[in-house]
């Protein structure tokens, strides 16, 4: 019963608290969300002692109707959802945008997200994804500004557009296998005597999830999405924390199921790889505070896939481990940035200076954040990144030094506007709300990479070694490493003219459709040459 209250409780809420009083509203939802993630920690931790958790919605068979089932890794993502949420709305409570409208359309896609994470039927995974997307593009043109329409509009034709790739995918699946149960799938491929009958159907099915996940060279949306201009901080929070994590989510799910006929790994730790230098590279070349946190996205994204695709069972959990740590430090991220934008007046970095000083706990929780993403010692960051380069050697240890050394440059460049002349006073009186909230995530960050070993061990049941994040030899190349970025960015990629040309290209909508017609074809040439 408790997986479908999960799914339903936001939804009617939501419903039911529309009609309420703006500020009753607001109690309602701050009430619920305690419950919500109260129960959600509950089910993990049922899970962790009982296993998995299986129901079926309205008594169908497993194979004919749609099963909601609760594993570790989908009730972590439920938990850590729910969670997300309680900070968020706790953020939000003085903002004068949350509307009754807001409200529930925000609360709602909490709704959709855990259905996703529970749901064993990729054809009602796919209903939940298109609804889903209906409703951010609504959220991201909230304010109705140009900017916003436009990438709103432009976010929700380019998903719509790769959604109908895999629902096509389904079809063709579910022609080849009979069934549209994620275990009944699983079970039939391993039956599967020609596996080159699979390659169209998982073709579109992974080019759709290679786009929701922003991988390179799909992932053109997200800095529309994530970083414009007026989308409000929550909003820019929830879709690069959590809601871009949705489509690696799937992809484990579709590469688990596969696994018995074919490989993914070679292909995808490429693209993971590219996926991180090119999001690094073009989070380089931008000036909008917001717009570097989002290309910055893209490239934790191409992090994560390269463990999740090495092979190696270390860099494995470290990439499970980095979705949840990404997904705290950059939503906090993008609260303090919506913060301090707002009271600067503007999101030009070269504009914003002492911040430290301006919105003193505000810049705190976002340097403690900013350690987190660079993999400083005894934060979260710094034990996910070293389980995923473990056991790397060679070409690809060395890969994973040029994306940690871009990253830290990244934020190098972000960090200036913590410090100088601050200008004028503060312009606003401090928000007890959001400083409170920003710098318990803050303090999250450290927490979650002072006791990594047993929070992954009860999350995942794996046993993995983070001793060695611990060693002197990783506190010198930690200070190495940001010792080298300060006079690289200084004297190198501050100075580089050709950034300007870059940061003014963007790709319309043809362009980015063309790019998912290309990895598609790219994708079966591959596993045709392969399987």
């Amino acid at each position: 019963m408790q997986l479908y209250i999960l799914v339903v409780g936001p939804i009617l809420i939501a419903t039911l608290g529309y009609f309420l009083p703006r500020t009753l509203f607001r109690v309602v939802l701050l009430t619920f969300q305690v419950a919500q993630t109260a129960l959600a920690g509950y089910l993990l931790v049922i899970v962790r002692s009982e296993g998995v958790i299986l129901q079926q919605v309205g008594g169908w068979a497993p194979v004919i109707g749609i099963a909601l089932r609760a594993d570790l890794l989908g009730t972590t993502m439920v938990f850590f959802t729910t969670l997300l949420y309680l900070f968020l709305f706790l953020f939000s409570v003085r903002k004068k945008y949350t509307d009754n409208m807001f409200q529930f359309l925000y609360i709602v896609i909490q709704g959709v997200t855990i259905s996703v994470f529970l749901s064993q039927d990729i054809f009602n995974i796919y209903v939940l994804i298109e609804v889903m997307t209906i409703m951010i593009s609504v959220l991201i043109m909230w304010k109705r500004d140009k900017q916003a329409l436009y990438d709103g509009t432009l976010y929700l034709l380019i998903n719509l557009f790769a959604m109908s790739f895999f629902l096509l995918g389904i079809g063709l699946l579910y022609r080849t296998l009979g069934v549209l149960n994620f275990q009944a799938m699983e079970a039939r491929v391993a039956q599967v005597t020609d596996p080159r009958s699979l390659i169209l159907p998982l073709s579109f099915m992974l080019t759709a999830v290679s786009l929701k996940a922003a991988l390179m060279p799909l992932f053109s949306w997200l800095p529309h999405a994530h970083g414009t201009p007026s989308a409000p901080s929550i909003v820019s929070a929830v879709l690069s924390g959590l809601l871009v994590k949705v489509g690696i989510y799937l992809f484990i799910r579709l590469r688990d199921i596969f696994s018995a006929a074919m490989i993914l790994d070679e292909f995808f730790l490429v693209i993971g790889a590219g996926t991180a230098v090119i999001g690094i590279l073009l989070a380089l070349t931008q000036r909008d505070i917001k717009l570097i946190l989002a290309y910055s996205t893209v490239s934790q994204i191409g992090l994560i896939m390269v463990g999740l695709n090495s092979g190696i069972t270390e860099a494995y959990w470290g990439s499970i481990f980095h979705i949840l740590n990404h997904g705290l430090f950059k939503a906090l991220l993008f609260l303090t940035a919506g913060a301090i934008a707002k009271e600067y007046g503007t999101k030009d970095i070269n504009k914003i200076r002492g911040a430290i000083r301006r919105v003193p706990m505000v810049s705190i929780a976002a340097i403690l954040a900013i350690s987190g993403i660079i993999g400083t010692p005894f934060f979260n960051g710094a034990i996910s990144k070293y389980l995923i380069q473990s056991g790397f050697t060679g070409v690809n240890e060395t890969i994973i030094y040029i994306i940690n050394f871009g990253t830290t440059l990244v934020f190098i460049k972000y960090a200036v506007m913590f410090w100088g002349n601050s200008g004028a006073s503060r312009t606003s009186q401090p928000d007890p709300f959001v400083n409170s909230v920003t710098m318990a995530m803050g303090i999250a960050c450290i927490v979650l990479g002072i006791a990594a070993r047993p929070v992954i061990g009860y999350l995942f049941e794996v046993n993995v070694s983070v001793e060695g994040a611990y060693y002197a030899d990783k506190f010198v190349a930690w200070a190495l490493t940001v010792g080298a970025a300060i006079p690289v960015y200084y004297f190198g990629v501050r100075k580089a003219s050709f950034f300007a040309t870059i940061r003014q290209t963007r790709l319309s909508f043809p362009d980015m459709a063309l790019l998912v017609t290309v990895f598609l074809a790219s994708l079966m040439a591959w596993l045709y040459y392969t399987v």
